[in-house]
């Protein structure tokens, strides 16, 4: 009888959608909050500081570089805004670059008066299987 090879686990990235890197960085958070069940940023530290948490053993597949993880810091504060179930999203003014949080469509900048900007909104990032010949080289790398 043959043995059975493991069959190796997949592992994936997240590829942002937005434009802005606040947005960017919005589009990840909010997929991770999606991924590990987790209403906020407050409840997922609480989470993913077990080790053996199932937030943690999710998140275990995802592979995150370190402009991902650079772009996930620099802009923690607007992040802590975002929410799961019912999802609130971060939406950003291209003219007086303000971030706010938003729970429906947005069409002009309320943030500053008179601002003529229509402020784009964050989406969710693409979860994108990353190929094993392409891992092995990060894994090596790292």
């Amino acid at each position: 009888m043959a043995t059975r090879r493991r069959a190796q686990k997949k592992h994936y990235r997240l590829e942002p959608v937005s434009e802005s890197d606040v947005l960017r960085a919005a589009d990840m958070a909010i997929q991770i909050l999606r991924i590990t069940g987790t209403q906020d940023l407050d409840e997922l530290g609480r989470a993913l500081s077990e080790p053996e948490s199932a937030a943690a053993s999710k998140l275990s597949i995802f592979v995150f570089d370190s402009e991902q993880l650079t772009l996930l810091s620099n802009h923690a504060k607007d992040l802590r805004l975002l929410r799961n179930k019912p999802t609130v999203a971060l939406s950003e003014c291209p003219v007086c670059h303000l971030v706010s949080a938003v729970a429906g469509s947005v069409t002009k900048c309320n943030l500053t008066n008179g601002c003529p900007g229509k402020p784009a909104k964050s989406s969710v990032a693409k979860r994108v299987e990353i190929p094993l010949n392409i891992l092995a080289e990060h894994q090596s790398a790292a």
